[in-house]
């Protein structure tokens, strides 16, 4: 920089000495190139090349030229006047407007903040003289950009300089604001209807946004008794008198009818009905597709549900309802009911269901019209075996079965059909004849139409009732079938002898566990405890048990278990239903209720009944066989603990190691609940014991807080080498065991 300044200081010395020999211009620029090159001297040239000026000097030059010139000029005018290029001129305009705010350039122009003061005075002195200002006419006297207009004059001096309010594109005087609100509150003060506010606009010829903006201001202050409701176009003005006569006749009609139609509220101008009618009645009304009702009307449908009949066993809405309802209404005041299942979701939890959107049955007649269709299907099936026996003995010809057409049969049921033939000739007898879904649908409409002839005049409700039946009634035929065609019981052969040897050891074993830790539930003190290992006992040893008699049913060929999760209730529930209809699977339903529903009691009442039919037997557990498991189990919760590689399961296998050895009793222990077992034993164990297992099972607690993290394991399996050092000592006594002793 010091070299810059001696620069310029011997150039203006040489300036001021005499000329005693002249450059030529040639060389003159060549030295003035050479100067720029060596000093990084930055200059700007004219645009005849003849003079070189820096930039300080043309950004001075074009402030002294904005200032004289009023404020405004464009660039080529200053470039013209400079003699310098335009885009020279733009380029340190673009700088001067970024490090000065009083300046912009804009459109070609530089503008400055003075001339901006003048366009303020000049829009005062408009609004003076006229009372309004568009914005629009502001760009056509200035020749800016409205934006510009905007942002740079109107936001900036509107407050202070600007004798006016703006509003939308306009700018007011507040003269003219006071004299627009006095028309407006002349116009809207003598109206006893509602007056479109847009025809009130055109009326008075005003401009639409300051228009609704003031009368919605005056109507909010209270000045115009009334309301606005809507927006632009829809906006409607409805006077305070109208309101009352209004809301008198609705109010009026409503108590005395229960009930106001959507089409009223249209007709008294309402914009918004489900507000309106909240608003306007205190008690809950059912708002419906074309009327709103009161809750009077669902109780008098409700009441008329309960009073169907099985010679009447359904209720039409619209017969006990006298209202103007369409059919949406009527399913929407179903909806409302909590009586009635409008939904699949909830098709079995209530105690009425709708049909056709406005129809009601009562739930319990499915079952009924189930139970007369299971009649008819066995009947039909056993007069087809029947007939097929006859044939297969000579007495009757295959032709006089019933004939099957295979139009309106399925690919499945087509499969079917084939494999009951061929299973007939093999048996030597004829086939049974397999009907077909569509033709059980037709059944079960006509047979609904003979029970009942009121099902006659309501085809619609018949054609939905009867989709809704007809899932179950093939079901029905199927299973029927499935039974004429289960062979007689044979000896099994030798294989399946085997197989049920090995079936009838693992239900044994399994059987008695379960009876060994009921017996050890007996001891526990606390009943909550009690309780609880109870149930945890029924949901893992009783659920294996019931798996395992299921897999039996598929050693008797009855139903195949491939594929089927026997430990999840739903697939166990699903599959047992398969199995035809017999006390074996009334059984088996039992028994998986009881497992699902924790019911202990129920569970060996309903298994030992199970036996006799199922051909297996249930041993009970001696006093010698308790000896020999209580042994096994020792040995084998030993191992589990010794091995610590599940250390949450090895403390519960712990703790059971040490009830057998306190009571002489097993108990089968609940991994994600220690301390039971741990509260139960503590009145009988010394106190390092109680306090080394009681920290054994808070780090168990922890870590299955913890999911089981790899920390959390860590630890528990140290603590649990540490205990289980002396506490598998197989002379240890736990009721005074210390730790400064060492087991003999």
């Amino acid at each position: 920089m010091e070299r810059l300044r001696e620069l310029q200081s011997q150039l203006t010395d040489a300036y001021a000495d005499s000329i005693v020999s002249r450059l030529s211009e040639r060389a003159a620029v060549s030295m003035l190139l050479k100067l720029q090159e060596q000093s990084g001297l930055d200059l700007l040239h004219s645009v005849d090349g003849r003079e070189y000026l820096t930039k300080e000097y043309v950004d001075n030059k074009l402030m002294r030229e904005l200032d004289s010139h009023g404020g405004r000029v464009t660039a080529v005018l200053l470039a013209e006047w400079l003699n310098v290029y335009v885009g020279v001129v733009e380029e340190r305009l673009k700088y001067m407007v970024s490090r000065d705010r009083d300046l912009y350039f804009v459109q070609g122009e530089a503008i400055t903040r003075t001339y901006l003061k003048g366009l303020v005075a000049e829009l005062n002195a408009l609004l003076e003289e006229k009372g309004k200002v568009s914005v629009a006419e502001l760009v056509n006297r200035t020749l800016l950009p409205q934006k510009f207009l905007k942002d740079k004059l109107l936001k900036v001096h509107i407050e202070e300089d600007i004798n006016g309010i703006q509003e939308g594109g306009f700018i007011y005087t507040e003269a003219y604001i006071t004299s627009f609100e006095s028309k407006i509150r002349g116009y809207f003060s003598s109206p006893t209807v509602p007056i479109k506010v847009d025809d009130a606009c055109v009326e008075l010829e005003a401009l639409p946004a300051l228009f609704q903006t003031t009368l919605t201001s005056l109507v909010e202050k209270g000045e115009i008794p009334g309301k606005v409701d809507g927006e632009g176009k829809h906006a409607v003005f409805t006077p305070f008198v109208y309101q009352i006569s209004r809301n008198k006749w609705l109010k009026d009609f409503y108590y005395q009818n229960q009930f106001v139609e959507l089409d009223a509220l249209k007709r008294f101008n309402v914009k918004n009905p489900s507000q309106f009618m909240e608003e306007l009645f205190e008690d809950e009304l059912i708002g419906l597709s074309s009327l709103f009702v009161s809750p009077l009307i669902l109780e008098e449908m409700e009441a008329a549900l309960t009073g169907l009949t099985e010679s009447h066993p359904f209720l039409l809405v619209s017969k006990v309802i006298d209202l103007p309802m369409e059919e949406e209404d009527m399913f929407l005041l179903l909806n409302h009911s909590t009586l009635v299942s409008t939904s699949n979701r909830d098709r079995n939890s209530k105690d009425y269901k709708e049909y056709a959107r406005k129809f009601a049955l009562r739930a319990s007649y499915i079952p009924y019209f189930l139970a007369r269709f299971e009649s008819v299907a066995a009947e039909e099936v056993a007069n087809a075996s029947n007939s097929a026996s006859a044939a297969a003995d000579g007495n009757v010809v295959e032709e006089s079965l019933p004939p099957v057409d295979k139009s309106t049969l399925s690919k499945k049921e087509l499969r079917k059909l084939k494999k009951a033939k061929k299973a007939g000739k093999e048996n030597g007898a004829s086939s049974v004849a397999v009907s077909s879904s569509a033709s059980h649908l037709k059944m079960v409409k006509s047979k609904l139409r003979e029970w009942n002839t009121d099902f006659i005049e309501y085809p619609a409700l018949v054609d939905e009732l009867a989709a809704d039946l007809h899932p179950a009634v093939d079901l029905i035929y199927d299973r029927l079938h499935k039974a004429v065609f289960v062979a007689a019981p044979k000896r099994p052969s030798a294989d399946a002898r085997g197989l049920l040897k090995a079936f009838q050891a693992k239900l044994t074993i399994l059987y008695l566990n379960l009876q060994l830790f009921e017996s050890g539930l007996d001891l526990l003190k606390n009943e909550r405890t009690k309780k609880v290992l109870r149930n945890y006992l029924l949901s893992t040893l009783g659920q294996d048990v019931l798996a395992h008699v299921l897999e039996n049913q598929a050693l008797l060929a009855l139903v195949p278990t491939e594929g089927v999760n026997l430990q999840d209730y739903k697939e166990r529930r699903a599959l047992i239903k398969q199995i035809p209809a017999s006390s074996y699977r009334t059984s088996l339903v039992s028994l998986n209720e009881a497992v699902h529903s924790l019911n202990f009691p129920m569970f060996k009442e309903t298994l030992g009944v199970l036996s006799e039919s199922g051909g297996f037997i249930l041993k009970s557990l001696s006093s010698k066989l308790s000896r020999t498991l209580q042994h096994n189990l020792v040995r084998d919760s030993v191992s589990v603990v010794k091995s610590n590689e599940m250390p949450v399961e090895a403390v519960g296998h712990l703790l059971g190691l040490i009830f057998i050895k306190v009571n002489n009793a097993a108990i089968y222990p609940d991994p994600t609940n220690p301390r039971l077992i741990l509260d139960e034993l503590s009145t009988s164990l010394s106190t390092d014991v109680n306090e080394a297992l009681s920290s054994l099972v808070s780090i168990a607690e922890y870590c299955l807080k913890q999911k089981q993290s790899e920390e959390a394991l860590g630890t528990l399996k140290e603590e649990l080498s540490v205990v289980s050092s002396w506490a598998l000592h197989p002379r240890v006594d736990y009721t005074t065991y210390a730790h400064e002793e060492k087991p003999a």
